[in-house]
């Protein structure tokens, strides 16, 4: 019994060190450095539906990405599954794209946020009012910045 208590005790303190709270968004240098050769996996609710994406980001400022939208779920229509070729860049300490297809071909910036695990969290994305050709579904108390969520592996 007393075995089980100090790894109880073991796992309690390894989860206490271990913290969302540790994630830090990268400045402009780091943006610069450690992204080229990066890939972003990413999911948000979107204008259009669930959207999730995968973005491949060059050395030499491009990007591929593919993505899949389900539908809202009052409209009936069918998985969309899409890819395109753009644009990226660290413009200050934001990451920068723009692609057709993705956001409607409208540069989207955003702050970006790494956690342990290789956790992202994209802020930003030049929120337009609803109902505009790019928008993203309200994201309470957060004045309408939409947040992007998933995974990002860095050189």
């Amino acid at each position: 019994m007393r075995a089980s208590c100090l790894s109880i005790s073991a796992l309690i303190a390894a989860l206490a060190a271990w913290s969302p709270a540790a994630a830090a968004p990268l400045d402009g240098a780091t943006l610069q450095n450690r992204l080229p050769g990066a890939e972003i996996r990413t999911n948000f609710l979107g204008s259009r539906g669930m959207e999730d994406h995968v973005w491949r980001l060059q050395a030499d400022g491009t990007m591929a990405a593919a993505y899949m939208r389900a539908p809202i779920a009052n409209d009936r229509g069918a998985l969309e599954y899409g890819s395109g070729v753009g644009r990226w860049a660290a413009n200050g300490g934001q990451l920068c794209i723009q692609m057709q297809g993705v956001f409607a071909g409208e540069q989207a910036c955003f702050v970006v946020d790494v956690g342990p695990g290789n956790r992202v969290t994209l802020i930003g994305g030049n929120a337009r009012p609803t109902g505009s050709t790019f928008s993203f579904a309200p994201q309470p108390g957060l004045n309408q910045l939409p947040i992007l969520r998933g995974t990002i592996h860095m050189r």
